[in-house]
């Protein structure tokens, strides 16, 4: 049966949404800014699911060794945690993400009903949110990649995926903004990746492509003990410039996009491109710390974007170590 929610209710399923992106989405909460108010809820609704999957792939700590090759998903090897609660976990948000679409919401998370009324609202494609899942549920099975191109297969599951959405939350359904979009979502999840090795490292997790580490000559047990030696730095700027390359790519997407998009997306290029070259002008300290903006670095970036719509591709900051 298909239950029809009040306006109220559907209004308080929004605010749970909201609370949660100014809880936890950090630099895009300030993206989500410049919209106007039924987009900015529609990406809320968005970012409150995925940010849903991401903790459900996050919980405990990964001990195990699977990897994926070209096309290859990998296995689960042992493990400290209980990876199988949390894919069961996981095959229960796909599950609630269906019976919210066919309108079936009672029961569910608040979030589940504003974001089937985004998806109806904006008519997005439900098979983009399962991508979002699929990407999850790699994260549990696999925590080592054995090349760049299954690297890359997978920030398009994480991360690319959502970029989709928010082309077509944002009205643009243009095939060359497909791709552009999807180029955005690979140069952010890198910059993530070199982010985080260290959090990464702490859950089992080298997510820098192995066939980088056998060129290089890093060691796995260097970065999973923290220590940067400088075969790890060199990994580390061979992703650099990989990320470089992606903003690069797909700049011209703003070209596509309103003047109220075109500020949001710029907005989260921005932040994310001034972080890669925090990492790389600090040497790439990410064994030590997680680089992050101070809160003056987003205000800058924040009313340069209002006045200039475009963002920065960041350039290389360590050329002696490509």
């Amino acid at each position: 049966m298909v239950q029809i929610m009040t306006s109220l209710a559907l209004s308080r399923a929004y605010l749970h949404c909201d609370r949660i992106a100014s809880a936890e989405a950090g630099n895009f909460y300030w993206a989500f800014r410049f919209l106007p108010q039924p987009r900015r809820n529609g990406m809320l609704a968005v970012y409150a699911f995925a940010r849903q999957a991401d903790d459900l792939a996050d919980l405990g700590a990964d001990t195990g060794t699977a990897a994926a090759g070209v096309g290859d998903a990998g296995t689960w090897g042992a493990g400290g945690a209980d990876p199988p609660d949390r894919l069961a976990k996981l095959r229960q948000l796909r599950s609630d993400l269906r019976r919210a679409l066919a309108g079936e919401t009672s029961g569910l998370h608040p979030a589940m009903a504003a974001l089937a009324d985004t998806v109806t609202r904006f008519s997005l494609t439900p098979e983009y949110l399962e991508l979002i899942l699929d990407g999850a549920e790699r994260d549990l099975t696999v925590n080592r990649y054995v090349t760049f191109d299954a690297l890359k297969d997978y920030c398009r599951l994480v991360a690319s995926s959502v970029g989709l959405i928010c082309l077509e939350l944002f009205g643009c359904r243009q095939s060359q903004a497909k791709q552009m979009a999807e180029n955005l979502g690979i140069a952010l999840q890198l910059t993530n990746i070199l982010r985080d090795v260290q959090e990464d490292a702490q859950r089992g997790r080298i997510y820098l492509p192995q066939e980088d580490l056998a060129t290089t000559g890093c060691r796995e047990s260097d970065i999973l003990n923290g220590t940067p030696t400088e075969a790890f730095l060199r990994v580390c700027a061979i992703n650099a410039a990989r990320a470089r390359q992606h903003y690069e790519m797909a700049y011209p997407l703003l070209t596509h996009l309103s003047a109220v998009a075109r500020r949001t997306v710029a907005m989260m290029a921005s932040l994310y491109a001034r972080i890669l070259v925090k990492i790389e002008s600090g040497g790439f300290p990410v064994l030590e710390r997680r680089v992050a903006l101070s809160r003056l670095e987003k205000t800058f970036i924040f009313l340069s974007v209002l006045f200039n719509p475009t963002y920065p591709i960041p350039r290389t900051a360590r050329p002696d170590l490509r």
